[in-house]
């Protein structure tokens, strides 16, 4: 103590005191850093003088705490400096600890170092466990937080997202032509689709030049391949049986391939399925007899069952369909049709009965008083067991198939639509009906008889030649050039409202 009575600090605000305890504490750690890194070695090089922030700095890399027996003696509550030692605290105290004061903090913030070593440490800290592979080495980066989710569900970043595109109108339908094939050289006659086991889709073609086929997944670069150079005027695929002429091909083993007895000269073919027997049939029209084929779902491919000579099929053959009459086991063939009284409210149907065994042709319903005008019948679809869509001219009607009757309404549909152009072909649709002609398409609904869709090219000549599955496919032609080379034209988007 000093005269006043007012006691020494331990250590002066100035920078160049140090308390005289300093110096027997460098030497205490001298000695410990000998025996670490020399044991063994004697007190002259235990004595080594070292900078206290040196030893600081290698005390808490190492983190080597002090031996007990080896600390200086120091009296209760007193530094070894002759200063009060503070109170001891848990290390938890600098983050959960009540605010310091200001004298505290200034005491710490002159001689937080020197103060560390003069005060009494206490018990040895316990050193942090490794637990991470990464024990010596730099910690891994930090993983970034997952993005967080908003309501909906997507990912709150501040990444910038797309600019939606504008709506498109919104349309009844949205049918449209697709070129698949350009400038084709050969003369089409039928056309049919197949997906393979690997799901592409192939587009098979019967032409005067041979059998083609090619793929619709390949449009960038179209090819189509030569499979059999053999005439083909007509295709039908079921269940990956490719029928063609005389040949019934296995298109998922390709080949092997069976002959179909009796098909030579074939013109037409139509397919049809009893809805009450469930029994699938397929008739092929020759130039004197129509051949009927079953199909056989244990040997996987279509068996003759029936062969009626009729030699008063009509020449040229344009109207060949399958009718299923409830009540009868096998299908009717209508091969055309006449208008009764010179009237367009009632219709009479050519037809074959397969049921019989004669082979004649006649007029369903039978009326001989009747005045019938012939009419060429472009196209006829049979809509269920009671009615048929009869298309000629520029007309689509829908007949009862017993009485010939025209119907004004079936359920909620129209039973009449007219067009403004000349029926080459149709596809009925569950609300709409499709036609082709001249110059493109159009489509007019069933509930209301608007149009819904109009494609028309003036440019150019289209000729509707079958169907890709779903999809119709049409030639086109330069308007004046109708012997040029074809673009193969496929239909899409036409899908029902």
């Amino acid at each position: 103590p000093e005269a006043g009575g007012e006691k020494t600090p331990p250590f002066a605000a100035g920078p160049d005191r140090r308390p005289a305890a300093a110096t027997t504490m460098t030497e205490v750690y001298g000695q410990l850093w000998a025996r670490v890194l020399r044991p063994g070695a004697g007190e002259a090089a235990a004595a080594t003088a070292v900078s206290p922030a040196a030893a600081a700095s290698r005390n808490n890399l190492m983190r080597l705490p002090t031996p007990t027996s080896e600390r200086p003696p120091a009296a209760a509550g007193v530094s070894s400096a002759g200063a009060p030692a503070k109170p001891k605290r848990p290390v938890s105290a600098e983050i959960l600890g009540p605010t310091r004061t200001d004298d505290q903090q200034a005491a710490d913030s002159s001689g937080d170092s020197l103060a560390a070593e003069t005060a009494d440490p206490g018990p040895p800290p316990t050193p942090p466990q490794r637990t991470s592979s990464h024990a010596g080495r730099n910690p891994p980066p930090a993983r970034p937080p997952p993005p967080r989710l908003n309501g909906a569900g997507a990912a709150a970043d501040k990444r910038p997202r797309p600019t939606p595109p504008a709506p498109r109108p919104a349309t009844k339908m949205g049918a449209g032509m697709s070129q698949i094939f350009e400038d084709s050289p050969l003369k089409i006659n039928a056309v049919a689709k197949w997906t393979n086991p690997a799901g592409c889709d192939l587009v098979f073609v019967g032409a005067n030049e041979g059998l083609y086929y090619m793929s619709l997944d390949q449009l960038h670069d179209p090819t189509m391949v030569l499979l059999v150079r053999q005439r083909c005027l007509w295709l039908f695929v079921y269940r990956g049986i490719l029928l063609k002429g005389r040949v019934a091909m296995r298109l998922a083993n390709n080949p092997p391939s069976a002959k179909i007895p009796r098909t030579k000269g074939c013109m037409r073919v139509s397919a049809a399925k009893h809805p009450e027997t469930a029994e699938r049939w397929l008739a092929c029209a020759l130039p004197q007899s129509v051949l009927l084929l079953q199909w056989d779902n244990a040997r996987r491919t279509f068996l003759e069952f029936k062969s009626l000579p009729c030699p008063d099929l009509p020449q040229p053959l344009l109207t060949f369909e399958l009718l299923i009459r409830s009540g009868f086991k096998l299908p009717f063939v209508c091969v055309g049709g006449v208008l009764r009284g010179r009237s367009d409210a009632c219709v009479r149907f050519r037809l074959l009965d397969l049921n019989k065994l004669d082979g004649q042709i006649e007029l369903s319903p039978n009326d001989e008083t009747a005045l019938d005008e012939e009419v060429e019948v472009t196209s006829v679809t049979q809509l269920d067991l009671n009615h048929v869509l009869v298309c000629y001219r520029n007309m689509a009607r829908v007949f009862h198939m017993d009485t010939g009757l025209v119907r004004s309404r079936t359920g909620n549909r129209l039973g009449t639509l007219s067009f403004e152009f000349t029926i080459e072909s149709v596809q009925c649709l569950d609300d709409s009906l499709l036609c082709f002609y001249k110059h493109g398409f159009q489509a007019k609904s069933f509930l209301g008889g608007e149009v819904v869709q109009d494609v028309e090219d003036r440019a150019h000549v289209y000729r509707f030649v079958g169907f890709a599955g779903q999809n119709p496919v049409m030639e086109r032609r330069p308007a004046d050039d109708p012997m040029a080379s074809c673009d193969l034209m496929l239909i899409i988007g036409h899908v029902s409202a």
